[in-house]
């Protein structure tokens, strides 16, 4: 008996291309927002590749007694700090082409979809030159644990006698760690039972974006940004916003479409031009970890 097929009627079963697509995921960017902006105002309506940052000393040792009415006053001079210089030179972009015949007959949104993904390699390459900063601090003391070895209790309260030493301000600091050091984390009781989340707070496991909790008097961030490998460990980081500052002269300047007769085509691209310095050595400590 002969029958009708799906195999014989193939040409007459319509296939639909979905309009929903199946990106790639992206990896949570977050060390840029966290740094310090005030420097972005000298670069506004005065654009430069260099600002100077000067910084006034106090006057330590140099409290001189009154004893009686008719002693003279000594005069100190001022004192300035070394001078810290921010440079503005660090110039990443992204660029792609769509031909006109591939917009006029696509089903999706193509140059939305590339431009969306372009900002995100250009801001990737940024958060990613941020995250190379904490093993590389001037001040090689201020680290604590061993790569590979999860940071613990004492770990965390030995960065923060590190900051409180060095008279960080209480507010604006922050933990940037691995997703692998994490999960150790969420191994322990007393940082996810109510008795401890009431005390201090708790991990938040439902956490979106990578802000994780606050504890210890740090904003908690985890990424699979951070430097370093499931193997050899990651370079975590405990940090004040004014440790480093960024200027960002350009941020995600996006260019385009600009047609080519040539190539029939729409041209893209994203820019990224920026400045990332450390200002304040002491206000990070290196997180050796898992």
């Amino acid at each position: 008996m002969a029958l009708t097929t799906i195999t014989t009627v193939a040409t007459t079963i319509p296939e639909v291309w979905s309009k929903i697509t199946n990106d790639t995921r992206e990896k949570n960017l977050i060390l840029a927002p966290l740094l310090d902006r005030r420097f972005e105002s000298e670069n506004a309506g005065n654009p430069t590749d260099k600002i100077h940052v000067q910084g006034v000393d106090d006057f330590a040792g140099n409290a001189d007694a009154f004893s009686a009415g008719d002693d003279p006053i000594t005069f100190t001079a001022g004192a300035f700090l070394a001078q810290v210089d921010i440079a503005i030179s660090r110039h990443y972009y992204t660029a792609f082409a769509v031909q006109h015949d591939v917009s006029l007959l696509a089903n999706i949104p193509l140059a939305m979809k590339f431009s969306n993904k372009a900002a995100y390699r250009v801001s990737l390459e940024l958060d990613t030159y941020i995250a190379g900063f904490f093993d590389a601090n001037t001040t090689t003391a201020n680290k604590v644990g061993a790569l590979g070895t999860a940071l613990e209790d004492d770990d965390i309260i030995e960065s923060t006698r590190i900051l409180n030493a060095a008279n960080v301000p209480f507010e604006d600091r922050h933990f940037y760690f691995s997703t692998d050091q994490d999960a150790e984390f969420k191994k322990v009781e007393r940082y996810v039972n109510n008795d401890y989340s009431q005390a201090v707070g708790s991990l938040n496991v439902t956490h979106t974006r990578g802000l994780v909790a606050n504890l210890h008097g740090m904003s908690w961030y985890t990424s699979t940004n951070v430097e370093g490998s499931t193997a050899a460990g990651h370079d975590n980081g405990f940090f004040h916003r004014e440790w480093a500052a960024i200027v960002q002269a350009e941020n995600l300047r996006i260019e385009g479409p600009s047609y080519d007769l040539e190539s029939d085509s729409d041209e893209y691209a994203v820019h990224n031009y920026y400045g990332v310095k450390e200002m304040r050595p002491d206000h990070v400590v290196w997180g050796k970890g898992k």
